[in-house]
């Protein structure tokens, strides 16, 4: 036994090469979709002290109402909204209507629409439910009551497909409720997330360069409107309807537009200035 318990000669294994670094290009999908084209913009805001509005009246002289496409010029004038758009040569004359009207920077922000869809910017929160005047028409409107969350603005564009350079641009106040934590689930998925306000926006075609302005409207105290119900599905689950009254300013009533450009609390109007900056196209 101890001859075969001896020493035996060793195997000889070879060395085993060592395992090479996972490489990026290893984990890169091998298919890589096509991403569609971007649309760049900057939105500004800005705020100024609201008796200092009639001053930023000055603005809307260098800019053109006409091509704002409105779904309905009436509606939009009456939920208390302006806008007027300008090409980039007159971007002095607008920083110095700004500046007569002491207004203030505070935000600027960048933003991409991919083709033929749509961003949200949300800029203020809703601390407490409030009841607005939403007109359809200038004679069609209805209390809605828009609950706690947040409000801003969509911006959808799509790239002109016979203009080189141009785009297609829609804006549109929107408002996103809170959810509160402890909500069921089901009540959850049943929650509307996103309510548009459509018959406040507007279309316009836009070229790099080119700016509109978004601010409040005062529209005649003296005209009559009538109240008609017009909840839309999109607004049936934040609003309740309540005979309207008279119309006023939108400074002294609480129009829809009164909560998008009024600061909560504060006695400061904001101004929106939204900047294509380069098209898709």
């Amino acid at each position: 036994m101890f001859p075969l318990a001896g020493c035996q000669e060793a195997q000889n294994i070879p060395d085993q090469p060592q395992a090479e670094s996972t490489k990026l290009s290893d984990i890169q999908p091998l298919y890589k979709p096509d991403m569609p084209p971007e649309l760049h913009f900057r939105i500004y805001t800005f705020q100024l002290h609201r008796n200092n509005l009639a001053n930023a009246d000055h603005i809307f002289e260098i800019l053109e109402k006409e091509k704002c496409q409105f779904k309905n010029p009436e509606a939009f004038k009456a939920n208390g909204f302006a806008a007027g758009s300008a090409k980039s040569d007159t971007w002095q004359q607008l920083g110095e209507r700004l500046q007569q009207a002491k207004a203030v920077g505070v935000r600027d922000s960048a933003m991409i629409v991919f083709e033929d869809s749509s961003q949200d910017l949300f800029f203020a929160n809703t601390k407490q439910k409030r009841s607005v005047d939403y007109y359809r028409s200038q004679n069609e409107h209805f209390k809605m009551d828009v609950v706690q969350g947040q409000i801003g603005w969509r911006i959808r564009a799509w790239s002109s497909q016979d203009k080189e350079k141009t785009a297609q641009v829609q804006i549109m106040p929107i408002s996103k409720p809170d959810i509160p934590p402890d909500i069921s689930p089901f009540v959850r998925r049943r929650r509307q997330r996103i309510v548009i306000f459509d018959t406040a926006g507007f279309e316009l075609e836009m070229t790099p360069g080119d700016f509109v302005v978004l601010s409040p409207e005062n529209y005649d105290s003296d005209t009559n409107l009538d109240t008609k119900d017009m909840t839309s599905p999109e607004e049936s689950v934040l609003s309740t309807e309540t005979p309207g009254t008279s119309a006023e300013s939108n400074l002294t009533k609480s129009t829809l537009g009164s909560m998008f450009f009024e600061v909560e609390n504060k006695p400061l109007i904001r101004l929106f200035i939204v900047v294509c900056v380069r098209t898709g196209n």
